[in-house]
């Protein structure tokens, strides 16, 4: 067993046993849930795109966003698909108070981490805009990024910075996300990410339009790598264009 499953397992075993869906009591908490609603949760761990790794058709290789646009992150990757019951989890932790979800939630970044042995030498998070962060109280990709660095022994970066307030990009569709958060991004401390491979992380990823301009802004302070991890990624089918 690797290191970080080591921690992994002594931090689950610290934590109160309750299914994150029902509420039930669980006996082992590694998973977040009991055996009923776990298998109504959607993995990703189907043909996934090679890029992005969103959820694709078997016959293809790449989706639509990574063949047609310059993509500035290296790869993405998800535990879980956003639907069913994933979407409701994700929708208690960004809109019904429940940050304390993402401690759970986290160990299944730090497996996806492990699984395809990502090397990184520094962890960011996608940021909000002081204003949003102040109605909503917290921003959950901060917060699942210090979850996460507690379980690897280090200290996630608050370098990127949101410069305009946009949208919510789930009320828009392709294009419009694109636009909407074009130039939105950037470092305020290049020398902390410069000649650095970085591990990204957010909740959600539908187009990949706001981790893409997360990481051309890394890219261009000078990171020489960009891996991001989000807890779910949207469907190409389900992506409105």
């Amino acid at each position: 067993m690797t290191k970080l499953l080591q921690r992994l397992t002594k931090l689950t075993a610290m934590t109160d046993c309750k299914c994150m869906l029902c509420g039930v009591d669980i006996f082992d908490n590694a998973t977040g849930f009991c055996d009923e609603c776990i298998k109504q949760i959607s993995f990703n761990n189907g043909h996934v795109c090679l890029r992005c790794g969103t959820r694709i058709a078997p016959t293809q290789s790449f989706c639509a966003n990574c063949n047609f646009d310059t993509v500035y992150f290296d790869k993405a990757y998800s535990p879980f698909v956003y639907e069913g019951d994933v979407v409701k989890l994700i929708y208690q932790v960004k809109f019904g108070g429940h940050a304390g979800i993402l401690d759970v939630l986290a160990n299944y970044v730090a497996f996806m981490v492990d699984k395809h042995k990502i090397d990184f030498d520094e962890v960011c998070f996608v940021p909000m805009t002081q204003q949003s962060q102040r109605e909503r109280g917290y921003n959950q990709a901060q917060i699942l990024a210090q979850s996460f660095c507690e379980l690897v022994g280090t200290t996630p970066l608050d370098v990127l910075v949101k410069k305009k307030q946009t949208q919510r990009q789930e009320m828009l569709g392709r294009a419009e996300r694109k636009k909407n958060v074009d130039n939105a991004f950037a470092v305020v401390d290049k020398s902390k990410v410069k000649n650095k491979s970085i591990l990204l992380l957010d909740d959600v990823k539908t187009t990949g339009a706001t981790l893409n301009n997360c990481a051309k802004a890394l890219k261009r302070a000078g990171a020489t790598r960009v891996v991001c991890v989000t807890l779910a990624s949207t469907p190409q089918q389900f992506v409105y264009e």
